[in-house]
């Protein structure tokens, strides 16, 4: 219960198995095993326990939709159809689908037909074919915590929740062949010995012919995983109007050095949506790669604008003012970012360098005695943290600093020299401090 909250339904699928196959009846099922049931049943308070003790993630993924439980659950009749087809024919599988909250009558009813028809038939089965109602009770068991009215924090529809499911479905595929196929070959006018060496056949193609196909379409699709632009440009000739996969495609041709094209990429995010956070957080950080440090700010504020509790946000901000030469805005933001995430040694440290920017030595030797506290083994803290002490004449101190950098990184100590030598001013945070 505490790895995975879809084990919220195990406790009931445990205890139809048991009624089904072993005790012959609920009430059996009860009475011989309650301490067992007693115990399952006992973890669901444990589950809400660390439910109740997981904070929000006030800096999580931009772009998640929130629905209502009934919208959640119109949508996912026809999620759960597109599962099922996916389950007999994997085609047009989709990494990444941001599936659309259904909003009319013929976008809900095919899906809630078929749905209603399996529930149904397993309502009709757990009366009068216990066995064969145990499949529809393991598929839709497994499903309910995350495909029916609860909305999780996550899209509408995500291949992976049908993994285990699955297994119910290859289940009930695999032995109703059987039975099917051993009542075809029970008409035939055969010896017994010819009919089961006519079954093991007819099994034997089956297999054959469905591991050929499928391994091909596996094969094709592994070859996706191991390019991840390949992966992005087949979400987007999928869906199209992902606005998310417009940013990751930006975000791969950002990672290459093609700006322009990143930044093609990311307008067309905004185009699908305006108020896509992410989409500005990520090309303010194109800009500020370009050193268009005024277009950079302008995208920043616009996030914070829309979710004002970012500290990443108010960090990238601070960082272009500072480009900008708006040191005292830098630092603004830089203590903003602090107030909302206290343990931020890249905005400890580099706030240390804003005020060592401005002449203020002994403020800017406090932020980054705070950064390296924070995080004791990067290199670069201690190194600037022994030349903002060596600026203020504390040369013993200083010594010290640099040697505790010294051994996380020998190799620095040449350049250190010629750097305290010269006593140039300090860069904006090494590549080390970048969040």
């Amino acid at each position: 219960m505490a790895s995975k909250q879809t084990l919220v339904t195990a406790p009931i699928v445990v205890l139809a198995y048991d009624r089904i196959f072993l005790a012959q009846g609920l009430a059996a099922a009860l009475r011989k095993r309650w301490g067992l049931y007693l115990g399952l049943a006992a973890s669901w308070p444990l589950m809400a326990f660390f439910i109740h003790l997981a904070p929000p993630d006030t800096q999580a993924v931009f772009s998640l939709t929130k629905v209502t439980p009934f919208v959640y659950a119109e949508t996912q009749a026809g999620v759960l159809l597109h599962y099922l087809r996916l389950s007999f024919w994997p085609v047009g599988l989709c990494l990444d689908y941001m599936w659309p909250p259904a909003k009319n009558l013929e976008e809900i009813l095919p899906g809630a037909l078929v749905v209603g028809a399996l529930l149904g038939v397993t309502l009709w089965a757990w009366f009068r074919r216990p066995a064969l109602s145990f499949f529809g009770v393991w598929f839709f068991g497994i499903l309910a915590p995350t495909s029916s009215f609860l909305p999780i924090l996550e899209d509408l529809a995500f291949e992976h929740r049908m993994y285990l499911p699955l297994a119910a479905v290859v289940a009930l595929v695999v032995v109703g062949a059987y039975l099917l196929g051993a009542a075809c070959l029970r008409r035939l006018n055969l010896e017994e010995a010819r009919r089961r060496l006519l079954g093991r056949l007819a099994a034997a193609l089956a297999v054959s012919v469905f591991t050929v196909l499928l391994g091909f379409l596996t094969f094709e699709r592994n070859e996706l995983y191991h390019n991840s632009m390949a992966m992005w440009l087949d979400v987007l000739n999928k869906r199209p109007k992902n606005k998310r996969v417009h940013c990751a495609i930006a975000s791969e041709l950002s990672d290459k050095g093609d700006f322009e094209g990143s930044l093609k990429f990311y307008n067309e995010a905004l185009e699908l949506d305006d108020c896509y956070v992410e989409a500005y957080n990520n090309r303010g950080n194109v800009f500020f790669k370009k050193h268009d440090y005024v277009s950079a700010v302008g995208d920043y504020t616009r996030v914070l604008d829309l979710k004002p509790a970012f500290s990443a946000v108010y960090f990238n901000r601070a960082n272009a003012l500072y480009k900008k030469g708006d040191f005292d805005g830098a630092i603004r933001d830089y203590k903003k970012a602090l107030e909302i995430q206290p343990r931020y040694p890249a905005a400890c440290y580099n706030c240390a360098v804003a005020f060592f920017s401005k002449g203020d030595s002994a403020t800017a030797q406090d932020y980054c005695a705070r950064a390296v506290a924070f995080d004791k083994t990067n290199c670069g803290g201690w190194m600037n943290q022994g030349l903002m002490l060596l600026k203020l004449g504390k040369d013993g101190e200083a010594q010290a600093s640099f040697e505790e950098g010294l051994k996380i990184n020998p190799d620095l100590r040449s350049s250190y020299k010629q750097r305290i030598a010269e006593m140039k001013e300090l860069p904006l945070a090494d590549q080390e401090w970048a969040p």
